[in-house]
């Protein structure tokens, strides 16, 4: 994408982004292709071994795809119901979006690279042992996630100042973005806690439940975004988003648990809801007294402030990073010999 924007920006401005982007997806899908098929372990099988696998890869693959919807709709629905609400709506919309997938994915980029490999070990020592391991990782995520989660909408005016506050886009756009962050921010905790769940799903063979989830979820998040920005305008897709996105949680635990949804309540014990409370009090009180000083910046070291402030940032999300990744190793132990 660099390389397309570098080489190609000048003569057709705007639409080398996209070019990158299909181009490089093009590499990416032909050299994983190149590269899955040994790790798969087609080659040197059976034509009769291979063409078993290719069908039930094409089988599920419409579920699979229909499940995705809940990451892939959003985009659609927010350009249908933005467009009527003025101008800039959308573009707020995706930038907000953009910010919380970002910072969030640090977070979480550890645990995607682990579960899945893990739930797979896990799932063959039973449903109860999957289960579990689930909770105990979701749990702590939540207790990482929301904090971080806290960070963007205490300090969503400043990130985005920093990051986009330049040329057209104005302080006013700061405060729509800022805004945006705020209310979208729970659901961004419930959002990343949802594609762990899928990952359960998937290593559990089960691709008809999150099929199920994508399409409801698609329904619900048009039909209430829609509702709401009739009154709340650009607000409302963001409450929409937190909304449909908490609820969209709470129905993939009942149909990922089963019977034992009832495990849900472990999370009141006091000695959780005390963890998630100091680490949440921590965070507010933390940013609270840093805010200030990200929105006032010395203008003679304006430069010098913006590249300790992203050393800093990388640094914490390197320490976030690891130690997220740390914990969830402890949480879902290999699989017993």
């Amino acid at each position: 994408m660099l390389a397309t924007i570098v080489l190609f920006g000048s003569a057709i401005g705007v639409r080398s982004i996209a070019l990158g982007m299909l181009l490089g997806s093009a590499a990416a899908v032909i050299i994983l292709f190149a590269s899955a098929s040994g790790e798969l372990g087609l080659r040197g099988t059976n034509r009769g071994e291979e063409n078993k696998v290719v069908r039930s890869f094409l089988r599920n693959l419409p579920f699979l795809m229909t499940g995705m919807l809940t990451f892939a709709a959003y985009p659609l629905v927010d350009a249908f119901w933005a467009a009527r609400l003025g101008e800039g709506a959308v573009s707020y919309l995706g930038y907000a979006q953009r910010i919380l997938i970002a910072i969030g994915g640090l977070v979480v980029a550890g645990p995607f690279a682990i579960l899945a490999t893990k739930f797979v070990e896990t799932e063959r020592e039973g449903t109860r042992r999957f289960n579990e391991a689930m909770l105990a990782s979701l749990s702590w995520l939540l207790v990482v996630l929301s904090p971080t989660a806290l960070i963007l909408a205490v300090l969503g005016d400043p990130i985005v100042m920093i990051l986009l506050q330049r040329g057209q886009f104005t302080a006013d756009s700061t405060r729509y973005v800022g805004t945006l962050l705020l209310l979208m921010s729970p659901g961004m905790v419930a959002m990343l806690c949802g594609t762990i769940l899928f990952r359960g799903f998937f290593a559990r063979n089960d691709y008809r439940s999150p099929a199920l989830i994508g399409v409801l979820w698609t329904a619900a998040y048009f039909g209430l975004a829609g509702t709401l920005s009739t009154f709340m305008g650009v607000s409302g897709l963001a409450v929409a988003y937190s909304v449909v996105w908490v609820l969209t949680l709470v129905l993939g635990f009942r149909l990922f648990l089963r019977e034992d949804f009832k495990k849900l309540f472990m999370w009141r014990k006091a000695a959780y809801v005390s963890k998630l409370a100091v680490s949440i009090a921590i965070t507010f009180v933390t940013m609270q007294e840093v805010r200030d000083l990200l929105m006032d910046p010395s203008e003679s070291y304006a430069m010098i402030s913006l590249i300790t402030r992203a050393a800093v940032t990388a640094f914490i999300a390197l320490v976030v990073f690891g130690l997220v990744s740390w914990k969830i190793l402890k949480i879902v132990p290999p699989r017993s010999t």
